[in-house]
């Protein structure tokens, strides 16, 4: 339980005024005390733990007795005012050894100073060397006891205005950490998107002003998700928090680093000139933050990509340096781990871009797509196996040309998805009516790209769509590039390849051998067939390495039992040389180009073909 010494300790801490500086709003008070009741000495006296502190006072100075004490400690136990006329013949105040002391005191009044919550914190007193019989008048003690209703309220007062002030430290204190949450990145402590775009148009105007040059480089850090998914997060925010570190150390603190995407990063580097160029700090920069990061006892090696552009040089405001950097950092990333500035060429490729993608968009609402059919022969009978359905755009431009919207470097993925539904639609469709008209089509190989396995529901859809038609699994086979393996989305391509092998959906690995790990592939996804890349196909009859390729391809696909395809058959010569080695399947223009689904229908080239 708390007693009343300890309270009002702890009230007097609340209030902050012990060991104060001088305050004429109290000292005012004392001196108004002593005038008006006619005494030598006056006092504002506070108890602290372990001795008597006065706040203000008149005539005492430093020379306070045991008297003093004692009277007002008396008073603060009081709810009325206390008057002493004459100490020495007030037996709780005449000891000796009191009143033997200097200044001898022998008049006392005094009124209790209480905290709002009634909490004794001292005495407001007057006081005189001679007695004074009569005490104080009615208006000297109704003056005394409005004095002490006064201190009190300066009291209050000034813990209301410290409490404000309290307040307001905090509120401002908040705002500026609001204000540093809302402007930096909580991961790396370094500026997020939003104050990087402010000192970039400030950087701007600056070189304006001076007559200067600036860089802006836009980093990304190479195969993030893949740590991510490799290592854990934990990983991939250790490499971030590092990496951050790592740019901090090289540049100057006029720079600015920042962190605008999850593993995006942005430098503007400022005030250079003709003397001082702006390339050289770049590739300063370049070779220092390539430093290998480590995590829980292992070493994660990081790369990045970066792009640059200058001001003014590239760009003519702070969008358009964006824009430009953004570029660079596009082709960079193309190859990974390359350094590109911008040049005038980027943006005449990206305009082109945007054109080419208004253009497929426009041919994805008017329909203008269509499946085309290459046919695919059994090298032993001669007989259509099956057609390999590719897809045909009929521009204007160039009625029947391929439009490759499925190349990786697309711009508008999920047009390039929206393209794929509708092509798998498409070509259902025709296999549908070709059932229904009774013919022998063989089998339907389908294209897929990696936008296609995004949504982690491919497997399904194709088979719901079979489902809806009626169309057997058997007679259709899904084609899937090694790129599509290696890709961000890999544990969603194992999945539907996965489910559509075991509803009898056969599997086909397309441009098998052209630069990825293909022996680890056929080891880890279900395959049924490999195609052999039409680059090795093409080489056979005059390389002696394409030709060793090709036989060691077909012997490995023979030991695995997996069929195989031989792309891209042109001459007689080409198909006899892989029939002879036991390939399985040849397409390519010596069976003949892709052709329509009317031309299907029509069975106009026939259905068996020479072999050699």
């Amino acid at each position: 339980m708390t007693t009343p010494d300890e309270k009002r300790l702890c009230t007097l801490r609340r209030y902050q005024i012990l060991d104060t500086t001088p305050e004429e709003s109290f000292d005012a008070i004392t001196r108004v005390a002593s005038s008006v009741c006619r005494t030598s000495f006056s006092a504002i006296s506070l108890f602290d733990f372990d001795r008597q502190y006065l706040k203000s006072e008149v005539g005492l100075g430093t020379s306070k007795t045991n008297l003093f004490e004692t009277f007002c400690a008396y008073t603060i136990t009081q709810n009325e005012i206390l008057i002493v006329n004459d100490a020495l013949g007030n037996p709780h105040f005449c000891a000796d050894k009191m009143m033997a002391e200097e200044p001898q005191f022998r008049f006392f009044a005094g009124c209790a100073l209480r905290a709002a919550d009634g909490t004794a914190l001292g005495a407001l007193c007057v006081l005189d060397s001679e007695p004074r019989p009569s005490g104080l008048t009615f208006v000297e003690r109704s003056t005394l006891e409005v004095l002490a209703r006064q201190v009190e309220a300066h009291l209050e007062l000034r813990l209301a205005v410290r409490d404000r002030e309290t307040q307001f430290m905090t509120l401002q204190q908040l705002t500026q950490d609001l204000e540093y949450a809302g402007e930096h990145d909580p991961l790396t402590r370094l500026p997020n998107r939003a104050l990087f775009i402010k000192r970039l148009n400030a950087s701007i105007r600056d070189c304006d002003l001076n007559q200067t040059s600036m860089a802006l480089m836009l980093i990304d850090v190479d195969h993030f998700k893949q740590i991510n998914d490799t290592l854990g997060h934990d990983a991939g925010d250790a490499l971030l928090r590092d990496f951050a570190a790592n740019l901090a150390q090289v540049v100057r603190s006029t720079d600015t680093i920042a962190r605008i995407g999850g593993d995006e990063f942005a430098m503007i580097l400022t005030g250079f000139n003709a003397d001082n160029p702006v390339r050289t700090a770049i590739s300063e920069i370049v070779q220092r933050i390539s430093s290998p990061v480590r995590h829980r006892r292992r070493h994660i090696q990081c790369r990045a990509s970066i792009g640059v552009a200058v001001y003014p040089q590239d760009a003519r405001g702070a969008g358009e340096l964006a824009k430009c950097s953004d570029l660079a950092l596009r082709a960079a990333k193309r190859t990974r781990g390359k350094v590109v500035n911008f040049e005038q060429h980027l943006l005449e490729e990206f305009d082109g871009e945007v054109k080419s993608v208004r253009r497929v968009h426009a041919a994805v609402q008017a329909r203008a797509f269509a499946p085309f059919y290459q046919p695919k022969i059994d090298l032993i009978t001669g007989e259509r196996a099956g057609f390999e359905a590719l897809l045909r755009w009929k521009s204007p431009a160039a009625v029947g040309s391929v439009f490759n919207v499925f190349d990786p470097n697309f711009p508008d993925g999920a047009l390039v998805s929206q393209i794929g539904r509708l092509m798998i639609d498409l070509i259902l469709d025709d296999a549908q009516r070709w059932i229904a008209k009774g013919i022998d089509f063989g089998h339907l190989a389908i294209n897929s790209c990696a936008v296609d396995f995004a949504g982690d529901d491919f497997g399904e859809r194709l088979l719901e769509g079979l489902h809806q038609r009626k169309i057997s699994t058997s007679l259709v086979e899904l084609e899937v590039t090694e790129g599509v393996l290696v890709g961000r989305g890999a544990s969603h391509v194992a999945r539907a390849m996965s489910v559509l092998r075991g509803a009898g959906v056969k599997i086909a690995l397309d441009d098998f051998g052209t630069g990825y790990a293909s022996l680890t592939h056929l080891k880890q996804f279900p395959v049924d067939v490999i195609k052999i890349d039409k680059s090795f196909i093409s080489g056979i009859t005059e390389s002696p390495d394409d030709a060793a390729i090709v036989r060691a391809v077909i012997g490995l696909a023979k030991n695995l039992g997996i069929a195989t395809v031989a792309e891209g058959i042109e001459t007689v010569s080409q198909a006899a040389y892989v029939r002879h080695h036991g390939c399985d399947l040849g397409q390519g223009f010596l069976y003949g180009a892709a052709i329509s689904a009317g031309e299907v229908e029509s069975n106009e080239f026939g259905t068996e073909f020479a072999v050699a």
